[in-house]
């Protein structure tokens, strides 16, 4: 499990973690009720943004985003009374594709399915789908009234209001250096592994790039 954690600096930072107790050695691993966490922290201790790093450890810290996608995240009560912050599906969109980008050019594809998990959210929502015949004719027309297309244009609306312009950039840069072709096959072989609908899957990469980077 990850858990991130807004904080002030690093001295903040060191205070949570104190009496946790640590699980392998990765120096963001503790075991919190029997459950490896990585606890992930962001905010203030970041140098340079979207960037922690912390002493002691070799590698930084990629948080791209986390500072925007709080922002704009759903607080949600907790049945012990405590409060956590929750990604809406388009930070958590944007935070996948970043993720993505950064571990597919190693090999590493597990984040597809999460991406294609949060497209299929857009295009089968039936409040999304009547928002659109209803307020965004626009995307409508862009799509060719094609409603899973417009739904995934809305998707990457909210993604860049969300990120901001110069983290969307940012992650523009990154999308560059990817394979588009393997993310649309795994993307594909996520919705059906008997029936992989690979134009389908083509379209939906193609409309994410054109309005979060187009």
């Amino acid at each position: 499990m990850d858990i991130a954690i807004a904080v002030d600096g690093d001295a903040e930072y060191r205070r949570i973690i104190a009496a946790l107790p640590r699980s392998g050695t990765t120096d963001i691993r503790f075991s919190i009720a029997g459950v490896a966490v990585d606890v992930v922290p962001f905010g203030d201790i970041e140098d340079p943004a979207g960037t922690t790093s912390l002493p002691g450890r070799t590698e930084s810290l990629d948080v791209f985003g986390f500072r925007e996608v709080f922002a704009h995240s759903i607080e949600l009560r907790l049945p012990s009374g405590y409060r956590v912050r929750i990604p809406v599906p388009a930070g958590y969109a944007a935070l996948k594709l970043k993720a993505w980008c950064d571990r597919s050019v190693n090999g590493e594809y597990k984040d597809v399915g999460d991406i294609a998990t949060v497209c299929s959210w857009y295009q089968e929502d039936a409040d999304i789908r009547a928002a659109l015949y209803r307020a965004r004719t626009d995307l409508l027309i862009r799509a060719e009234l094609d409603v899973d297309l417009a739904a995934l244009h809305l998707l990457g609306e909210e993604i860049a209001d969300i990120l901001g312009r110069v983290r969307v950039a940012e992650l523009a840069a990154a999308w560059d250096r990817t394979d588009r072709e393997l993310l649309a096959h795994h993307f594909a072989r996520h919705r059906s592994r008997t029936h992989p609908d690979h134009a389908a899957a083509n379209r939906a990469i193609l409309a994410l790039n054109n309005f979060l980077f187009g």
